[in-house]
């Protein structure tokens, strides 16, 4: 019988079949190539699950805040009525305010008061310009109209004071970003949305710290605590001075991490357990110092020491505004206040995220022609040629937008903070819209040509404000709902603030989770 020499040969057996005594190198390179597309394909998926894990986390957690906010609402009318009802014949403090009686043709008002008395035996007769001044009794209040506004009440207390127009709070004495959803110093467009803080727990008379706790509370998900320090011994406890020993625990390291001030106000916690972890007891922290073998922690009167069991390991914890919320209010002309929840994660209460730029929001484009229907013709027989009645006639270049082009100036400061999956609030009208692609225009194009190149064919292109050299184009979730900065004829009105030309107006703010329509109410 031939024998081959070669073991990479094929050899014969007793049955003459022919067997195949090694693997080949392509043979190697291709189950490699296989074996490497699965691979690659696989790991692919990591982090893609890990951010969809993060974002169910972050959307289940908006969620709660969305409902924590909507209770607020109905348990506190003084949020969205900005104000208690007015009462005749009671004496009210310089910043109080007030809504008019229900069935009063003035409900779409509210009325800080300017001057400290005590109201009339009657309702007066309300003033209903805007800042305009109502002498009740020995009172006086000054109007605000409240069509559109924002109750933030973290922001009220905690963005930017700069007033670029030095325009006081309507006799309040509170400036700035206090007054505007949108008012930055050295920004040349400016917001008239009015901010109010959370009444029925703001108070002016208070101090700052007192607001700033209350307003965490009311709009801040309170489960995000996070531990700054454990132990698993604690040493001596004297109830009288309301004192317990923490033993290994550094002091040093927890005074730079935990907030100590007025008892019940800083949102920083001491959570004692027993040793099976099933009873836990919270005390506020009061008092911080060093001990020999550790920390010393206080805690304010009328909080009690454990008796129904015995601690023997403590956690120091404090709260971090992770998820917090502002709430925008539309109301309509019978009254109802339609209301969305903003649920921001991490918000960073900066200037520069209520940077107001020139942006158009067109419910209807009028198409390549400039006109409404078909341009130089009666399409309605109203007698008008291209009246606004025809926009959208059948057979017309006429068509809805579901877009915004944002301008603004490379060169500044504050570049608009837009990405894929964000938001875009219509400053003037207060609707909110999710951005669901960008598309930015080229700088080395003129501005004319540049405003063009991001402008979808067959939609009429944008004006270019003052200044004004770089453009995006966001594409929304829904077409516009409603016009802003359009004059009667649908030409842009043109606004000018500091010697600049703008129209209409677009806020972009970073960190916003999700944006949920709560129920419509009246009040």
């Amino acid at each position: 019988m031939k024998t081959f020499r070669n073991s990479a040969q094929l050899a014969v057996d007793a049955t003459g079949a022919h067997h195949r005594r090694g693997t080949s190198l392509s043979e190697v390179l291709v189950s490699t190539l296989v074996m490497s597309i699965g691979v690659v394909a696989l790991a692919t998926l990591f982090p893609i699950s890990v951010l969809r894990s993060i974002q169910a986390s972050q959307l289940t957690n908006a969620a709660n805040l969305r409902y924590n906010a909507e209770a607020q609402v109905r348990a506190v009318p003084e949020l969205i009525n900005i104000g208690t009802e007015w009462q005749p014949a009671s004496a009210y403090a310089a910043g109080d305010v007030v809504v008019p009686p229900a069935g009063s043709d003035d409900r779409d008002r509210v009325y800080v008061c300017a001057t400290a008395g005590t109201s009339g035996g009657a309702e007066p007769q309300w003033g209903r310009r805007e800042g305009s001044t109502t002498t009740d009794g020995s009172a006086e209040w000054t109007t605000i109209i409240r069509q559109k506004y924002v109750v933030d009440p973290l922001g009220f207390m905690l963005v930017d004071e700069s007033d670029p127009l030095n325009n006081a709070f309507r006799g309040t004495g509170l400036t700035g970003a206090k007054q505007h959803f949108g008012n930055i110093a050295g920004n040349p467009f400016r917001s008239n949305i009015n901010r109010f803080p959370a009444f029925g727990l703001y108070r002016p008379g208070d101090s700052a710290a007192w607001n700033e706790y209350r307003a965490a509370s009311a709009s801040v998900l309170p489960d995000t605590w996070n531990i700054q320090a454990e132990t698993l011994e604690i040493g001596a406890v004297d109830t009288t001075a309301r004192t317990v020993d923490l033993n290994g625990i550094d002091y040093g390291q927890l005074s730079s991490a935990v907030s100590v001030g007025t008892p019940d106000l800083v949102p920083d916690r001491l959570v004692l357990m027993d040793e099976t972890g099933r009873n836990s007891h919270v005390l506020s922290i009061s008092g911080l110092t060093g001990i020999t073998n550790g920390t010393q922690l206080g805690w304010p009167a009328g909080q009690s020491y454990p008796t129904t069991f015995t601690p023997v390991r403590a956690r120091v914890e404090s709260l971090e505004r992770r998820y917090s919320y502002l709430l925008s209010v539309r109301r309509g002309g019978a009254g109802a206040a339609h209301i969305d929840c903003v649920i921001f994660f991490r918000r960073t209460y900066g200037v520069q995220d209520e940077q107001v730029y020139s942006a158009i929001f067109r419910k209807v484009d009028r198409g390549p022609d400039g006109q409404p229907g078909f341009a130089s013709t009666d399409d309605n027989g109203d007698g008008t040629d291209d009246d606004a009645g025809e926009l959208l006639w059948s057979g017309s270049d006429d068509k809805t937008r579901n877009f915004v082009i944002v301008q603004y100036d490379n060169t500044s400061n504050y570049k608009p903070f837009f990405k894929k999956g964000g938001f875009i609030c219509d400053a003037q009208n207060l609707q909110w819209y999710r951005v669901t692609d960008v598309a930015e225009s080229s700088t080395l194009l003129a501005p004319a040509a540049a405003i063009a190149s991001v402008t979808p064919s067959g939609y009429e292109v944008d004006p270019v404000a003052t200044n004004m050299n770089s453009f995006i184009r966001l594409t929304l979730d829904r077409n516009v709902v409603e016009n802003s900065a359009l004059d009667n004829t649908l030409q842009p009105v043109t606004i000018t603030v500091g010697g600049i030309d703008t129209y209409g107006g677009a806020v972009l703010m970073r960190g916003i989770v999700d944006v949920f329509p709560l129920r419509p109410r009246t009040y």
